[in-house]
């Protein structure tokens, strides 16, 4: 960004309300790169980050380590992806009753040049699907003009890409993923079965070890009361991708007395969607999700 253009973007920005430090080298490196809102909207898109950002646990991350194994496996992706040029901005750590779950927030100003109407972009790994990639964007500009403006623009048009790829892809793949979609390219590749157990996964997440002198990045952690690493252990996770559906297949669908439907019509999805497929059966006038129902066929 050349003086001259920096010094336009910085006067723009704090015309509407004062931000300095983080927030507005953010605002101002998202603005520059093509953002595709106002400055009003963008500021509000850094705030949020800030908001995230400020909830951070100061804790040392070898000792969240212990708490969250996940952690160490989020950090070597983010090393993959410094490694591309790619920054994190926050990242969170969950752990639900029976999951474990992470969260990295990219930088914005790193995705707006291929989807310039994002307010946020983020990549989430789950012990139960694996990766995910997660677009915020602005509310399309024919809803802004409608009389409840406000309604409207709380309104999160939320895309929401899952890779099913493994639950632990190697972080150089996982990374280089990431900046495909970064670059506008959603495809994703191929879906894998997979079948571990807790124990298995948690082995496969101690080969990253978090080390003494990580990052600084800021890390929000959620625990669920009632989890326990014993009950993890214990979880069975898998996923069978489901075969091709097509028009003819027979299903003996559950129930007392069960029913046997016929499927009619076959309605792809977008790739990436956690729906591969819906389909129609016979004597139902709405569709229903293949993934939900394909190991009801009849041989």
């Amino acid at each position: 960004m050349s003086t001259v253009r920096r010094a336009e973007v910085l006067i723009a920005l704090t015309a509407v309300r004062d931000v300095e430090g983080f927030e507005l080298e953010l605002a101002a490196r998202t603005l520059a790169a093509g953002w595709g809102g106002d400055v009003r909207q963008l500021l509000e898109a850094t705030a949020g980050v800030m908001a995230l950002r400020g909830g951070a646990d100061d804790t040392d991350p070898v000792l969240l380590a212990g708490r969250y194994p996940q952690l160490g496996y989020l950090l070597a992706v983010e090393r993959a992806l410094a490694e591309r040029g790619v920054g994190v901005l926050s990242r969170e750590l969950e752990r639900p009753p029976l999951d474990l779950r992470g969260r990295l927030v990219v930088d914005l100003a790193r995705a707006v040049g291929a989807h310039p109407r994002a307010r946020g972009f983020a990549v989430e790994w789950s012990s139960g699907c694996g990766w995910s990639t997660v677009i915020d964007t602005l509310p399309q500009e024919d809803q802004e003009d409608q009389e409840d403006q406000e309604d409207q623009e709380s309104q999160e048009d939320r895309r929401t890409v899952h890779w099913f790829d493994g639950v632990l892809p190697e972080p150089a793949s996982v990374a280089d993923g990431i900046v495909r979609h970064l670059d506008g390219d959603l495809a994703v590749p191929g879906r894998k079965a997979w079948r571990y157990s807790g124990r298995q996964l948690l082995d496969g997440l101690g080969a990253y070890p978090v080390t003494a002198g990580a990052d600084g990045v800021p890390t929000v952690c959620s625990s669920d009361a009632e989890w326990r690493l014993e009950h993890f252990q214990r979880r069975l996770l898998w996923y069978e991708p489901p075969p091709l559906p097509r028009v003819g297949d027979e299903l003996n669908l559950p129930g007392v007395p069960g029913e046997r439907r016929t499927v009619v019509a076959v309605l792809p999805q977008r790739a990436g969607d956690e729906d591969l497929y819906w389909v129609r059966l016979a004597g139902h006038d709405f569709p229903i999700s293949w993934d939900a129902v394909w190991r009801h066929l009849t041989d």
